[in-house]
């Protein structure tokens, strides 16, 4: 008899257990969580792409150190590395056509580093001159406003490059890898 009510007792746990779980999880389905539809295919990456496509168009309004005449160390009265050369006029036309049109990006000019600074033990090339980027500044917003861009002297920055350079390992590798491969420049690819 003992073994009989032992099974009653059993099977009215395990009955009284399914009850109170089986309504807990009614209670549970009646809260609806909203999940999102899933974003189309190629949605974060063309947000990616777009974002760097921006920064493709800003990178092309830099006027880098290479497109303003030699900063010759020789000539110390401050009349070099200031005026653009043929690379750095027909850019700066191109910039001011593009402001016309309504792209407003910031003009910069790019910070330059190769001035001798007086004292130092060797007279290397490569220090800031402030007074030779203001002058720079100076010149591209003369030759914007002679192009017809309004406000080139609010637009204009002397700032470091956005788009950075190689280093000299990175530039040995594409070196390499284009001048230097075997297919010459053929349109062959990477086919090793």
């Amino acid at each position: 008899m003992a073994d009989w009510k032992k099974q009653i007792v059993s099977v009215t746990v395990m009955l009284m257990t399914c009850i109170i779980v089986s309504f807990g999880c009614r209670s549970n389905q009646r809260e609806v969580i909203d999940v999102p539809p899933p974003a189309p295919l190629g949605h974060q990456v063309d947000q990616f792409n777009r974002i760097q496509q921006n920064n493709a168009d800003a990178a092309k309004f830099i006027i880098p150190v290479h497109e303003f005449e030699l900063n010759d160390p020789s000539v110390r009265d401050g009349r070099s590395g200031w005026r653009l050369n043929g690379f750095g006029e027909d850019h700066v036309k191109q910039i001011a056509a593009s402001l016309k049109r309504g792209n407003h990006f910031p003009v910069v000019v790019e910070r330059s580093q190769t001035s001798v600074k007086p004292g130092t033990k060797y007279e290397y090339p490569v220090h800031f001159n402030s007074k030779l980027d203001e002058s720079r500044r100076q010149l591209v917003v003369t030759a914007l406003n002679a192009l017809g861009v309004v406000e080139a002297d609010r637009l204009v920055i002397v700032s470091p490059s956005f788009a950075e350079g190689y280093s000299a390992q990175e530039a040995a590798a594409a070196y390499t890898g284009g001048v230097g491969s075997s297919n010459s420049g053929q349109g062959q690819g990477n086919s090793r």
